[in-house]
């Protein structure tokens, strides 16, 4: 969770210029701040990002104090400033995810399909608002990824005396997905079904899809969930597992397995390689693939004065478009001087080609600035994970099933530091391979936390065939989270 910090500024006279090196999500709102901060023009202002690395939000809101601090201090004091923030203290700053408390009702049939739910969902969003605004909206986006017929809540921001929270990758988007998981589970015990046939049962159909995603749920084919749960479930020998693991219990009495196919549904709001390409489609003799040529440098408020923020798995997708356009205009005014060179010489190079078109008085320096259109502004992404307890996703078996961001009764954090804040080691990484960065798959973690319930189940299950107790009234083993309509969400219990 945490998100180290450097900073450098450098402060020039007489003009009264700031230059500032930073890691920051969003370095055109670091300027501003930063303008705003000193009072002085943003056209005095030059913010370098060479690269953000693990960010995953920390360095979104929560560097721009960092920033406007030492850029306050290189202004005060007419000299570079470097402003370190270490472990300890970016802890206790970064904030952790949004805690919740959710309550819901839920109505469904006898063959496992859900008709209507209502939830209530409380956010702590700590002492000023941060980034918490957004925590609403996308809570909502992933609380639609099953049909539930009837669907309403109200997502409530809770001010309290905790640290502000942060936009750790999926914000919201993970807590939505597990709460649906939890109400899917609920549902499946009070029935006594498997889980398994209840979430395939209250999977989406195109026309349920259309009425909870009608701006991004595209065209009929498009809707590729019920072909990857049908393909996973072939893929992963799901059923075989099903069996081996309910073999492997009925026979083991001090150690349980689980296992949980969950799907996700994902709404998306690919540099080096794009330009390559576009520019490869000048074919000069010999040049052979230009990936060599071509060198992605920081981002810099001189020249990128719209950057906006990288954030959502997006950037890569717009920053590779934007890039292909500026190359398709290089190409435009290359390509006249490609081909005259041709008819004189038969051939050319590259650099001969380059050098000419600087002889020539041609521009070969190009900007674009891409904007998508009404129809591309959202498109979703379908998944499904199937986990065993001995392998998971990193970041979100984490956040699952590792990871504890207390308080004590002042609102300071606990965790500072590795000695008392646990994240996943060597030995929890997947054994056969990891799964892709981003937020999609991060969303699919819930299904660690869902067999490692199921395991805990069946541990259950063993202790009420020892107190040969049906019900398990008198056993203090039942009183689950997991049985409520109402829970918490922090990392949750099991």
């Amino acid at each position: 969770m945490a998100c180290i910090r450097l900073l450098d500024l450098f402060h020039l006279v007489p003009r009264s210029i700031v230059k500032a090196n930073t890691i920051a999500k969003c370095p055109q709102f670091v300027h501003s701040t930063i303008a705003k901060c000193l009072g002085i023009p943003e056209n005095n202002v030059r913010v370098i990002t060479r690269r953000v690395g693990g960010g995953f939000g920390g360095k979104g809101a929560k560097s721009m104090a960092a920033a406007a601090s030492c850029a306050l201090a290189a202004h005060k004091l007419q000299r570079p400033v470097r402003m370190y923030l270490n472990p300890k203290t970016d802890m206790i700053m970064v904030g952790g995810r949004h805690p919740m408390k959710i309550t819901y009702n839920v109505g469904f049939k006898n063959n496992g399909k859900i008709t209507a739910l209502h939830l209530e969902i409380l956010v702590d969003a700590g002492i000023y608002p941060d980034v918490s605004a957004i925590m609403p909206y996308n809570i909502a986006g992933t609380l639609k990824k099953y049909d539930w017929g009837a669907l309403s809540f109200d997502i409530n921001l809770c001010r309290t005396n905790h640290p502000s929270r942060s936009a750790m990758r999926a914000p919201g988007d993970l807590q939505g997905s597990f709460i649906t998981e939890v109400i899917i589970e609920n549902v499946a015990a009070t029935l006594s079904m498997e889980v398994d046939s209840v979430r395939s049962i209250n999977l989406h159909t195109y026309t349920s899809l259309k009425k909870f995603y009608d701006d991004s749920c595209g065209e009929p084919l498009e809707y590729t969930m019920p072909l990857i749960w049908n393909k996973l479930a072939v893929s992963a020998n799901y059923e075989l597992r099903v069996n081996k693991v309910k073999e492997f219990n009925s026979t083991n009495i001090w150690k349980k397995r689980g296992i949980s196919r969950v799907p996700v549904l994902y709404d998306l709001n690919v540099v080096k390689q794009m330009a390559a390409f576009a520019l490869g489609t000048i074919q000069c003799d010999g040049s052979g693939s230009l990936l060599d040529k071509v060198r992605v440098v920081q981002a810099d408020s001189l020249s990128l004065i719209q950057g906006g923020l990288t954030a959502g798995s997006t950037t890569s997708e717009s920053s590779c478009e934007a890039v292909r356009l500026s190359c398709n205009i290089l190409v435009e005014r290359l390509k006249p001087i490609k081909n005259k060179l041709q008819e004189e010489i038969g051939s050319i190079k590259w650099e001969n080609l380059i050098l000419q078109a600087y002889m020539q008085a041609v521009n070969i320096s190009a900007s674009s600035y891409f904007v998508r259109s009404k129809n591309s502004m959202k498109y979703s992404n379908y998944g499904a994970a199937v986990s065993e307890i001995e392998g998971s996703f990193i970041q979100g078996l984490g956040f699952f099933i590792l990871e504890e961001y207390e308080t004590n009764l002042d609102g300071l954090v606990l965790q500072d530091g590795t000695w008392n804040y646990k994240i996943p080691t060597i030995d929890t990484i997947p054994q056969l391979s990891s799964k892709a960065s981003g937020e999609p798959p991060l969303l699919l973690a819930a299904s660690v936390h869902c067999a490692t319930r199921s395991a805990v189940k069946e541990a259950r299950k063993q202790l009420l065939s020892w107190s040969n107790s049906d019900d398990g009234s008198d056993s203090k083993w039942l009183v689950i989270h997991f049985y409520k309509s109402s829970f918490y969400l922090g990392c949750p219990d099991l």
